[in-house]
């Protein structure tokens, strides 16, 4: 990626460091070359490698594609210019689901078709094949491999396009992603001609096209080498690199050393000298960002540039500070030092790039940005309300403060009503909780949940910039405030009738719709041709139905059932949040039952799973109590009462409720 920027989250804005390659990790590698290399190198990234499991994807993508603010990084929407027509959030149920246009959802995009290998593991959830992109795009893109076209039939919103392959080699369908994106495809594909070398070679499809036998073919190897000159690695390769490897532990050797490709494909393994390591660039004042590094093993001197486009030239000869890199960046130092001090700078992002120096060669150079600290935000938010309450949870929400100096977050803090609410401190970042939430600018809501039915909250809203210990709050001038009362629990206050649901289906399969409490219920190996008589319902075969997260707790749940076809009696297994809270029977013969007492309060997921005996189940007319809060475990007072009827020597029992 060439020219992406954006300012970085919390989580990551301070420090971003160049790959934190493990010691040792590659030394089997050194001196290697071609063909020999890339099989070293296969076993490396093979030894350690765990497999994921395919549902976690969408978590793990918080750390490894997160651009910021909570935003997904999405390659197939983003422009070269770090804006987007849309963007997709984190937690913010915009996972696909359906979807009819750009913008709709996000899933989960294997570079590689997952019919090209079966969906076989550990390929099917391998983070460096599977990246999160919009739905919409995706589904265009379809099983066709990267290539480049001239005749788009299709264009996206960030410039990603379908059309037949006007590269060399190639004439049929093809989808080309943005020049700033394809040095990124072109090390994913170098990583699977490497990982998956020993596999490549049976795979179907248009695999035939990418592969040729355990290697790439001809055609995909000059092109992805081109696009892994044109589009150098970039901090967002880095930054990812590293969190995927904390996540299955094994690395993409070709974002570490994008040299090595130019030396497996194509013996050019000249002029290796060896980077430094551990750039970092951190913001420490309004005005300056501090870096430090790393020498090499051979602790040869460096060269530092910086420029404010990330576009860097290719040095060579000796340089002074102030001169210009030929192609792009101003040198900063050159030098045997390891830290800088960069000062004078203003509010937007630099972007700095290293070179070792053996007096002859330079090393291919590694990078690293960041953006000085920003001031306290100018403005407080505007029109900070209540604008929902349940009787555990409350929702609020605000016009974005504008100004000088925007926000980059709100910290929102709650209490009883009456009861003060503490100003935050600078440089003391407040950690979310049942009375503290943080939210990023942009967002303009959020949700207080596990709150006490029929109780009265205030609430107060504070802008901030900046994070971690330089988190710096808006706390002087009126702190918008607002109050919001929650309602009574409901006695039935939930129910399922399957109005939602598609009816018709004979086939067993897997599927979704929405539930009358709004959130989107799942279902596997179920049918939905059958019924109780009064409407639709849900037939479950060896699979099980869950609903999608609903408030105010649960008490009591009730359920219709009947067995359909052949087979015998026997339970539905229902669950809260995970954990069992009893059975409901089936028979052939229809019958409604409860499970009493539950007690669970707040947020819940119900799920209701088969004994997976083949035996076909119709459920129907779920309905459930709600639970505000956790019952008391206090008894009330009472007092005895002499019994003068009693008889001697009878035993007598009295339950206390």
């Amino acid at each position: 990626m060439k020219k992406i920027y954006s300012t970085l989250s919390l989580i990551f804005a301070i420090t971003t460091i160049f790959a934190q390659i493990p010691a040792g990790y590659y030394d089997s590698a050194e001196g290697l070359t071609g063909e020999t290399l890339r099989e070293e190198l296969r076993s490396i990234i093979t030894s350690g490698h765990s497999s994921n499991q395919y549902d976690d994807l969408y978590d793990y993508y918080e750390s490894t594609d997160n651009y910021g603010n909570n935003k997904v990084w999405d390659m197939y929407s983003i422009h070269a210019d770090g804006t987007a027509n849309y963007w997709f959030y984190f937690n913010n149920s915009q996972e696909c689901g359906n979807y009819s246009n750009e913008g709709d959802c996000y899933n989960r995009e294997h570079t590689v078709p997952q019919s090209w290998f079966g969906s076989n593991s550990p390929m099917v959830a391998d983070l460096f094949i599977v990246y999160p992109t919009d739905g919409k795009v995706n589904g265009m893109r379809s099983n066709y491999p990267y290539g480049e076209t001239d005749s788009p039939s299709w264009t996206s919103t960030n410039g990603s396009k379908k059309g037949n392959c006007s590269y060399p080699g190639y004439t049929s369908s093809i989808f080309e992603p943005i020049d700033e994106y394809k040095g990124d495809f072109a090390r994913t594909y170098f990583y699977v001609a490497t990982r998956y070398k020993n596999q490549v070679g049976s795979w179907t499809g248009n695999a035939d096209a990418v592969f040729a036998g355990d290697n790439l073919s001809t055609w995909c190897k000059n092109m992805f080498l081109e696009w892994n000159a044109l589009d150098p690695v970039s901090q967002k390769e880095i930054d990812r690199n590293n969190a995927v490897y904390n996540i299955q532990h094994n690395r993409n050797p070709y974002i570490d050393h994008p040299e090595w490709a130019e030396c497996v494909w194509n013996n050019n393994c000249t002029g290796s000298v060896e980077d430094p390591a551990n750039l970092s660039a951190v913001g420490v004042t309004t005005s300056e960002i501090d870096l430090t590094w790393n020498l090499n093993t051979n602790s040869n001197d460096v060269l530092l540039a910086y420029n404010t486009t990330n576009t860097f030239g290719t040095p060579s000869g000796t340089y002074n500070s102030g001169d210009p890199v030929s192609g792009g960046g101003t040198v900063l130092l050159a030098g045997n030092t390891t830290s800088f001090a960069h000062t004078g700078l203003s509010s937007q992002t630099y972007y700095y790039k290293i070179w070792s120096y053996d007096g002859t060669d330079y090393s291919s150079g590694i990078t690293s940005s960041a953006t000085p600290l920003i001031g306290e935000p100018t403005n407080h938010v505007t029109n900070f309300t209540v604008i929902n309450t349940e009787a555990s949870t409350i929702d609020l929400n605000w016009t974005d403060a504008t100004g000088s100096v925007t926000p980059s977050g709100y910290l929102i803090k709650a209490n009883l009503s009456g009861s003060s609410i503490t100003a935050p401190l600078d440089g003391q970042p407040e950690a979310d909780a049942t009375f503290v939430k943080n939210v990023s600018a942009g967002i303009e809501t959020v949700t207080f949940s596990g709150l006490n039915s029929n109780t009265a909250y205030d609430f107060e809203i504070f802008p901030y910039t900046n994070g971690g210990i330089n988190i710096d709050y808006k706390t002087d001038e009126t702190v918008p405030s607002a109050t919001g009362t929650t309602t009574d629990v409901p006695t039935n206050c939930g129910n399922e009738t399957f109005d939602g649901i598609t009816t018709g289906s004979s086939s067993y399969s897997t599927g979704s719709f929405t539930g009358q409490d709004g959130s989107t219920w799942n279902y596997t190996d179920s049918r939905t041709d059958q019924d109780l008589g009064n409407g639709a319902a849900i037939c479950i075969r060896n699979g099980y139905l869950e609903s999608g997260t609903v408030p105010n707790g649960i008490n009591d749940i009730t359920i219709s059932t009947k067995r359909v076809y052949s087979g015998g009696s026997g339970n539905i297994t229902v669950k809260i949040n995970g954990n069992t809270a009893g059975t409901i029977p089936y028979s052939d013969v229809l019958q409604t039952n409860s499970i009493n007492g539950i007690n669970v309060s707040g947020d819940i997921v119900l799920r209701f799973e088969t004994p997976g005996n083949d035996d076909r189940v119709v459920i129907d007319d779920i309905i459930w109590t709600c639970n505000g809060s956790s019952p008391s475990n206090t008894l009330p007072e009472f007092t005895s009462t002499p019994i003068t009827t009693a008889t001697a020597g009878q035993t007598y029992t009295y339950n206390i409720t």
